[in-house]
């Protein structure tokens, strides 16, 4: 126990450069509420532009919260990580409740799927694969999803669903959408809340960062945080 203290007391501390909200659209999911995808650049000393990453809650499939949930996952994790500084921002330490405050602004000025891509050269990619037989003949368990069956998803994708064979012998089926697609966000719910009553341990479904150009745009910066840093400097 000690000398995980002392690893944990000599490890480099995390550098926040900025962050952003990506919204989902309204009928993502079967209650309507709005969703957001947090999105954190991190300084890694080498190129200057921070590497982005998606924030994720380990209990949930899908990286999308709620604002009222995404502020909650941040008490618990990111802020607290701010009081002993192994959470910092590029100009410096800040506290839990000026971080905190950094993220309402940025919900406040979501950037949807399609402006992530346009102004940071990022987009927003799910993957989603099953067994085959374990899938075939389930019923979405939503009475207004946008397919009944796994069938109807299967023949509205056609050859984008892909149909790879395991080492064990298995078919299993490989879907990749881009939340820049209209019906992307809303597939990829009800999907997994398919793949959910299926049993099947080698289902799952990723979210992940790709690039799509280089971004033609600086990081973004909020106004309350560059009046912190002038706030900092005075």
């Amino acid at each position: 126990m000690q000398a995980e203290m002392l690893q944990a007391a000599h490890r480099r501390p995390e550098i926040e450069r900025t962050r952003v909200a990506v919204a989902l659209p309204p009928d993502a999911t079967s209650s309507g509420e709005a969703l957001f995808v947090p999105i954190t650049w991190e300084d890694t000393n080498d190129d200057g532009a921070g590497r982005p990453r998606i924030l994720r809650d380990p209990h949930g499939a899908l990286p999308s919260f709620t604002s009222r949930r995404l502020i909650g996952f941040l008490c618990q994790d990111r802020a607290t990580r701010t009081v002993d500084g192994n959470l910092k921002l590029w100009y410096g330490e800040v506290s839990p409740e000026d971080y905190l405050r950094l993220w309402r602004e940025a919900l406040k000025s979501p950037l949807t799927p399609a402006q992530l891509a346009e102004r940071h050269g990022l987009c927003l990619r799910v993957t989603l694969c099953a067994t085959l037989d374990r899938v075939r003949g389930m019923r979405c368990p939503w009475p207004n999803a946008p397919f009944e069956t796994f069938e109807h998803l299967e023949a509205f994708y056609g050859t984008r669903l892909i149909h790879i064979t395991a080492e064990a012998g298995e078919t299993r089926f490989g879907l990749s959408l881009d939340l820049r697609e209209p019906e992307a966000a809303r597939h990829a719910f009800y999907v997994e809340s398919l793949l959910a009553q299926t049993g099947d341990t080698q289902a799952g479904i990723r979210v992940t960062l790709g690039r799509v150009a280089q971004p033609p745009h600086r990081l973004p910066v909020f106004d309350w945080q560059a009046n912190l840093f002038e706030e900092a400097t005075s």
